[in-house]
């Protein structure tokens, strides 16, 4: 599905930014406003499967509960023509798995700093009842001004859900392996917040490492 120079809603789409296990990110312009932002999408295999809707908008639903410098931030959510998007805030700058990949192994300063403003907005989302439970460096924003921000909650699990059959959703347990805490795979409990904490100590051993 190619949407680059397609309106949807009230935002032009102009170029795709990548593609995940659910969906694609674009970059558009809110046309009301002059607005950039980064628009993700359902993929078309999924977006006809209920569940996958489900989980789609609970994403929506809890980065909505969320406001904070370190997590980005969600503009809007609905459905054009078939297509179930949510427009993000668009953040100048690389994703921190191209810094490593790119620039290596940081200095301990600068590590530390980049995880510590990880801590401020994952503490945040744990204080709202959200737990990411894919934290890893594809994951996390590194604007041009050095500020770190969190995204993609597609995996998240959050206290204040409704759904029973997505709060323990086997489905949804797809994390990134090198990051994923034990308790991701134990079918028997709910990953809790530890499971965030768990990949941050991971990620900080990447960044400083190489």
């Amino acid at each position: 599905m190619k949407l680059e120079g397609t309106t949807l809603d009230i935002y032009q789409v102009t170029d795709e930014l990548g593609r995940g296990g659910m969906g694609a990110v674009y970059r558009a312009v809110q046309l009301s406003v002059d607005r950039p932002v980064a628009f993700k999408i359902l993929s078309s295999e999924f977006a006809e499967n209920e569940k996958f809707q489900k989980r789609f908008a609970l994403e929506a639903k809890a980065m909505a509960r969320m406001n904070h410098p370190n997590i980005v931030q969600l503009y809007d959510f609905g459905e054009s023509g078939g297509i179930i998007w949510m427009a993000q805030e668009w953040v100048p700058g690389h994703t921190v798995e191209h810094v490593l990949e790119s620039e290596g192994a940081m200095e301990p300063e600068e590590a530390a700093a980049m995880v510590a403003q990880a801590c401020e907005g994952l503490g945040y989302a744990h204080g709202q009842g959200v737990v990411h439970r894919d934290v890893k460096p594809a994951n996390m924003m590194q604007g041009k001004d050095g500020n770190i921000k969190v995204m993609d909650f597609g995996l998240a699990h959050a206290s204040h859900w409704e759904e029973p059959s997505l709060q323990s959703d086997e489905g949804a347990r797809f994390a990134t392996t090198e990051y994923a805490g034990p308790e991701i795979w134990d079918m028997e409990r709910e990953p809790d917040h530890r499971v965030d904490i768990f990949a941050l100590g991971v990620l900080l051993f990447e960044a400083l490492t190489g």
